[in-house]
Order: C-alpha cells, then sequence, then structure tokens
C-alpha cells in the first residue's frame, strides 16, 4: 500500500485533485447562482479539452485531436473554426498529410515550451499557411515536419517543439464548429522507423500532470478571479483598440490582425459597431464570455462572419450586439451574458485593417 501511495500516478491525480478544489473554492469562490454555475461550466469545459488533447497522446505514435467544439470552448475558441492539436518532439521527424476540405484558411503552427511546462505554450516555433505550401486541385496536400531544412512544404522544429496546432477556417451562414463530428481529413506520422510507445507506468502520471497544468493555467493562473474589477489602466469598455498585428514571441494564428475590447452592457443597452473588412481570407466579429469561451452558437446567433454580415451598398456593415433583438440585420446576441469580450479577427489582410467604431445606444 505504502508503494502505491507513492506512484507518480498517485501524486498526479492528488494534485489535480487539489486543483480542481481551489479552481472551485478560490477561482469561482465569489460567485453565486448562474454565475456560479457559468463558472462550472467552464471548468468542465476545460477538463474535457484537456483529457481530449493530453491524455493517452504520444509524439512517439501522435494524431490530430480535435481542440474546440460547442462543448469543448476554452481560450478564445471561434465557431467558424475546427482546430486541432498533436504533440510532436524535435528527435523525430514527421509527414502530414491532410485535405483542404472547403476552408477558407488552413495553418500549421509548431508551439514552443509545451504543455509539460506550461500552457499556453511560450511561442510560435514556426507556422505555415496553405498560400505557402503546395495543395492540389483536389484540396490534398502534404507538409514535412523536421529540424532539418526541407522544400517549401516544411514545418520547422527546435529544440523546445513540443505540439501542432491547426486552424480551419470556414465563411459559411452556420457555425462550423457547432457540429462535432465535422471532420477535416488530417494524419501525421512519424517518418521511417517509430519508436515504440512507453508504458503506463511511464505516461499516466505524465499526462495526468498536463492535464492540470492546463487547468491551472486558465484558472488560477491567470492571476484574476471572474467578475473581479479590471486592472488599472485597463481599457474601457465599448472601445475597440487599433487594429493589432501578430507579434514574434506571441502565441496565436500569426497570420491573424485583430481588434478587440470589452463589453458591459445593459439589458435595455446595444453596442452598435459600425466599419468594413478588407479584401482578406477570413473575417469575423465573436462574442466571449469572461472565461474567453464563445456564447451559446447552436442556438444563438453570437458571431458574424463575413458570408453572415448584411453590407451597406458601399461595402462597409452595421452589426448590434445586444440582448434584445434590435431589429434588422446583423444582431450578434449577448444570450443574457450582458459582459464580456468582444473579437474581431481579420485572416490575410491585402490591404490596411481600419479602426471600428462602437456605440452605445438603447434598444
Amino acid at each position: 500500500m505504502a508503494d502505491d501511495a507513492a506512484a507518480p500516478s498517485r501524486a498526479a491525480l492528488d494534485e489535480l485533485l487539489r486543483t480542481i478544489e481551489a479552481v472551485d473554492a478560490d477561482y469561482l469562490g465569489a460567485l453565486t447562482g448562474e454565475e456560479l454555475a457559468v463558472g462550472h461550466r467552464a471548468l468542465v469545459h476545460l477538463l474535457g479539452a484537456g483529457l481530449d488533447m493530453f491524455f493517452d497522446t504520444d509524439a512517439r505514435e501522435p494524431s490530430f485531436r480535435r481542440a474546440h467544439w460547442s462543448d469543448r470552448k476554452f481560450f478564445g475558441d471561434n465557431a467558424d473554426c475546427i482546430y486541432y492539436v498533436a504533440p510532436v518532439d524535435p528527435a523525430y521527424e514527421y509527414r502530414i498529410r491532410g485535405n483542404i476540405a472547403g476552408a477558407a484558411y488552413t495553418s500549421f503552427a509548431v508551439d514552443g515550451g509545451g504543455i509539460d511546462e506550461r500552457y499556453p505554450p511560450a511561442r510560435i516555433v514556426s507556422s505555415i499557411h496553405d498560400g505557402a505550401f503546395d495543395v492540389a486541385a483536389d484540396g490534398s496536400f502534404e507538409i514535412v515536419v523536421s529540424t532539418a531544412e526541407h522544400n517549401r512544404n516544411w514545418l520547422r522544429l527546435e529544440p523546445d517543439a513540443a505540439s501542432i496546432s491547426t486552424r480551419h477556417y470556414f465563411e459559411q451562414v452556420e457555425p462550423v464548429a457547432a457540429d462535432p463530428l465535422v471532420h477535416i481529413p488530417l494524419e501525421i506520422e512519424v517518418i521511417g522507423s517509430a519508436p515504440s510507445r512507453p508504458h503506463a507506468d511511464e505516461t499516466v502520471a505524465r499526462d495526468i500532470r498536463r492535464l492540470d497544468t492546463f487547468v491551472r493555467a486558465l484558472t488560477i493562473g491567470t492571476g484574476r478571479r471572474p467578475g473581479a474589477p479590471p486592472p488599472d489602466g485597463a481599457p474601457p469598455p465599448n472601445r475597440f483598440n487599433a487594429p493589432t498585428e501578430w507579434k514574434p514571441g506571441g502565441y496565436g494564428a500569426v497570420d491573424i490582425v485583430n481588434m478587440i475590447t470589452r463589453y458591459d452592457l445593459a439589458s435595455d443597452e446595444a453596442l452598435v459597431i459600425e466599419g468594413r473588412f478588407p479584401p482578406c481570407r477570413w473575417a469575423g466579429i465573436a462574442l466571449w464570455n469572461r472565461y474567453l469561451q464563445t456564447l451559446d452558437y447552436r442556438h444563438h446567433r453570437v458571431s458574424l462572419n463575413r458570408a453572415q454580415l448584411v453590407l451597406e451598398p458601399d461595402g462597409s456593415f452595421r452589426a448590434v450586439v445586444s440582448e434584445r433583438d434590435p431589429g434588422g440585420p446583423n444582431w450578434i446576441e449577448t444570450t443574457g451574458e450582458n459582459a464580456g469580450t468582444i473579437f474581431v479577427r481579420v485572416i490575410l489582410p491585402e490591404a490596411a485593417v481600419t479602426p471600428l467604431t462602437a456605440t452605445v445606444t438603447n434598444v
């Protein structure tokens, strides 16, 4: 019994249970009622997503695991994007085979820093999108992932490379992520002789620790409790920042220009957003709650991409964020969660992204 009590997997599980208790008592401890229920839902989404992505998966025999859908939301997901994650190890060389499958934008990014050490990953090691690798007429492609340089269809690995994240954005009327059965043809394999996978006693504790790292980082590790006042110097709500490009050393899709604002509205208020999108691969507006989860896109219109926006004759748009239906097109519904984040993505713009204006009105 003493040996069992000291087993690495038992120690890792004990630590995960303590993290869950701390999230409930400390991170969510000041919440009550509906707000507490939403917080518990966010926690369970994290547990499910961490299991989906990191448990019983190994860089010696990797596979792409789907990261987000309507019941697995975390860290700024998008209703129009299918995401996958696969572990990698710079000791090996990999081949990815797949198909664009009708996506408006497809990209692969090597994440450095690893789920073993932290979440989110410390940096983007390398990235490639479907305009930078060869795609056959039927949408199929093949990419080599390695430390040694290859041809144009190549993703670079470096010593801290830990995983590959994929993004597949669609512009269509219904949100593609609402269907958990949507599948992008995608596979990854070790090139050459693949080493055997380790035994359970070498991996179970590791994978439990990965899950603990993931959950802790996106809750307690944020340093802020949900519902706490914004920190001093935080930008005011209901006002977008200037368009911001990805910066080296950051995390996320490198091809995106974003605009962001906190929104804070009464039930009888609306935020009117006006602007235009330049020619680009994909563009859209999404609402997140305080846990950086998209709102309920299975039952409500909580985001708008270009295929869903009704444009003015001059190509501009006017969208309205509110709890109540304001009448007219381009309503983005808060679903009663009247405080959160509005995140605007513009992918591979072909011209300058112009700022958006936002005005609070009554409904």
